[in-house]
């Protein structure tokens, strides 16, 4: 039996430059699956207005990357046309809104192919552990930024890794 998602925190809203800290006990990770952190994150904002690179998320003092990213692309293309890189280095796009699910509907900013721009899922193999953790959440918005972040229903899950990939006839 796989275990199912945890709780590792509710809500936090962090002032450009605050960090949260959040410890929390680790399952055994079951044979076959992968232990995945997902959570919601937003700037905290009246209407949709875009997005700024803002957030950073480490877990047992390793920074995690956008190559942790699992159901969302590096970079996705909004309504408008215009392409969004959702990962920079060690930051990752969070758009300013009232809510986390107003920007998916929004006709400019909205990502195409159904990409949920507030929702993040973090494959943290190698990097979770059976026992004690640490997760640390960052508002690292620029100095100019000054709607806070809001980071919300953060869980553990255990997924199930996609297929490697085929490999291409011929040649």
């Amino acid at each position: 039996m796989v275990p199912t998602d945890e709780t590792v925190f509710d809500t936090f809203a962090l002032k450009r430059g605050e960090k949260a800290t959040v410890h929390f006990t680790g399952t055994a990770t079951p044979s076959g699956r992968r232990p995945v952190l997902s959570f919601k994150a937003r700037m905290d904002f009246e209407t949709v207005a875009g997005y700024t690179q803002a957030l950073r998320v480490s877990v047992n003092d390793v920074t995690l990357t956008g190559e942790r990213l699992v159901h969302k692309p590096l970079t996705a293309t909004a309504r408008s046309g215009q392409e969004c890189s959702l990962a920079a280095g060690e930051t990752f796009a969070i758009f300013y809104s009232p809510d986390f699910a107003s920007p998916d509907a929004h006709p400019h900013y909205g990502l195409r192919d159904g990409w949920q721009a507030c929702v993040f899922h973090f494959n943290l193999d190698g990097v979770f552990r059976e026992g004690e953790n640490t997760l640390v959440l960052e508002n690292a918005a620029a100095e100019t930024v000054d709607a806070p972040l809001v980071v919300a229903d953060g869980r553990i899950g255990f997924h199930t890794p996609p297929p490697p990939p085929k490999p291409k006839a011929g040649p």
